[in-house]
């Protein structure tokens, strides 16, 4: 199996480049693009004195939604004062624009040295690089935990990899996909080719090798449920209900809207 990296997950890319904030010549701008608004959670420092990206981060994640994060290294932008906040707005700005986003939709973080303002004009050039510079591979993930780097000997990341049980579930009202609804509406009540019904759905899953049950009473639903998670892969449950009801038979579940 290939090496597990920030940029594992499908829709996500990063990047990491030399803006000339570090003393050294190595990645000190950095950014991680999600390719859609994506469910966000951030865990934040207990202390009472906090950095500006830390104010402006508590900001933008509280809506639980993001759409990248840009970080630097080098300097922490901390005991900044109101120029050290105006500068982490400016950072998420100019992400937007590379990202094509909100500037709220994406969480600033920066490390470093800490009471000296940012190099503002170093940090705009190192973005909108950073911006070009975004990629889906392990060696663009590297460049991106390098651009978080200070003190630290090792680069910190973690990827894992683990397999989530879907279980689909199928309501079975035996009216062909609502046909016989559609031809009511359409053909002044008339039901034209009533005796159409559904097709085992039990059976054709498990003829494409997917586990299945049928369940008909609230009573074996959940321990149906409970089986259906533990199996470890995807699993389908039939639930009969009335034919040509669109309506849940028991009150704790309901099905999609049509």
């Amino acid at each position: 199996m290939a090496e597990l990296h920030l940029c594992s997950p499908r829709g996500f890319r990063a990047s990491g480049v030399y803006a000339g904030i570090k003393t050294r010549q190595a990645p000190d701008v950095g950014m991680i693009v999600c390719d859609t608004i994506a469910t966000a959670a951030a865990v934040f420092t207990t202390n009472k004195v906090v950095a500006a990206p830390v104010v402006v981060g508590l900001e933008n994640i509280r809506g639980g939604k993001l759409h990248g994060i840009v970080v630097n290294a080098g300097n922490a932008n901390a005991c900044t004062g109101k120029q050290g906040e105006k500068d982490a707005r400016r950072m998420c700005h100019l992400a937007g624009i590379a990202i094509g986003c909100d500037e709220r939709l994406v969480l600033p973080s920066s490390t470093g040295i800490i009471g000296h303002p940012l190099p503002m004009g170093r940090i705009e050039r190192g973005i909108a690089h950073a911006g070009h510079a975004l990629g889906r591979d392990r060696e663009h993930a590297f460049q991106f935990c390098d651009a978080i780097l200070t003190t630290d000997t090792r680069r910190k990341e973690a990827a894992v990899q683990f397999k989530i049980g879907v279980v689909v579930l199928v309501f079975n009202n035996n009216s062909y996909g609502n046909v016989r609804r559609d031809q009511r509406e359409r053909f002044d009540g008339r039901v034209v080719a009533a005796d159409l019904v559904n097709p085992d759905f039990v059976r054709l899953a498990e003829s494409f090798g997917v586990g299945a049950m049928r369940v008909t009473s609230p009573e074996a639903f959940r321990p149906g449920l409970e089986k259906a998670l533990a199996h470890g892969g995807p699993y389908l449950i039939e639930i009969e209900v009335p034919r040509d009801s669109e309506v849940s038979p028991w009150a704790f579940i309901h099905p999609a809207k049509p």
